[in-house]
């Protein structure tokens, strides 16, 4: 984990989770890209990371001065931080930038959906989900102090090849110095026998003997009502999925899409991970 690229419109969530990105950044000695995007203005699309534009706007201003606060709180906890002010002429976006920054995680944060608003257009943070080519670290509680992470769930229905997204999740645990409940969404009407659990938590786990980990089964055809029990249960500080496993909406929607919206705790969700 060498970059990371932390979207923010300088909102509470967004002050949280650069908070977040800091205090993860130092643990990887990672660099922190903090980007901002606005409603273009002139001919200009980038504005350099050492700007030299002259400032046209209190908007453009106060952006600016925004970045500069963050790039220093990160600095003066000796990182290496860079701002970038994008000018929107109505299609940036945030995962736009992962392949020309070289990012390996995003960090974001997010008020989430609920009601219509979800059923319709969702959430910015839940559309990243679903497009980025990285993983994705979403955070709504606030940070004030410490990012504690003692406990990790990596939950999922395992239909899919999980190990490259699983990898990530033991890294990240490593960091923190973590340990890792990995939890198998059993399907009440469609039940995997104990023994095939046991052989796929032995494969996912053989490679790590220095990480703790622990295993639970969760019997619910409710794939997120199962999880969102279960990190209760075991007072979970972060809950991570990939967007293998779908909602029953229509199939066109992953549960951590739905878990970054309702849940409170730290989610990071992991997509088709090279």
């Amino acid at each position: 984990m060498k970059n990371i690229l932390v979207p923010t419109d300088f909102s509470a969530c967004a002050q949280n989770a650069a908070r977040a990105a800091i205090m993860l950044a130092a643990q990887a000695k990672a660099d922190i890209h903090f980007l901002h995007i606005m409603p273009g203005t002139g001919e200009e699309v980038h504005v350099p990371r050492v700007s030299k534009i002259p400032i046209h706007n209190s908007q453009e201003e106060h952006a600016n001065n925004e970045l500069n606060l963050l790039v220093a709180s990160a600095s003066q906890g000796g990182l290496k931080a860079f701002p970038m002010l994008v000018f929107d002429k109505g299609n940036e976006r945030i995962e736009n930038y992962v392949k020309r920054l070289n990012i390996d995680l995003i960090i974001m944060g997010s008020h989430g959906a609920t009601g219509i608003r979800e059923l319709i257009i969702g959430s910015n943070t839940q559309r990243v989900v679903r497009n980025s080519s990285v993983p994705v670290l979403v955070i709504k509680r606030t940070i004030s102090v410490q990012l504690k992470i003692k406990s990790i769930v990596f939950a999922s229905t395992f239909k899919e090849d999980v190990s490259k997204a699983f990898e990530f999740v033991v890294n990240l645990a490593q960091l923190f110095k973590s340990s890792v409940d990995i939890l198998f969404i059993n399907f009440i009407d469609k039940m995997t026998d104990e023994e095939s659990i046991e052989d796929i938590v032995q494969n996912l786990t053989k490679r790590y003997p220095n990480v703790s980990f622990t295993s639970s089964t969760a019997e619910a055809n409710d794939k997120e009502w199962g999880i969102h029990q279960f990190i209760e249960m075991v007072n979970a500080d972060m809950v991570a999925l990939t967007t293998y496993d779908k909602t029953g909406f229509l199939g066109r929607r992953s549960v951590a899409e739905d878990m970054v919206n309702h849940e409170e705790i730290p989610v990071l969700v992991i997509g088709n991970v090279n």
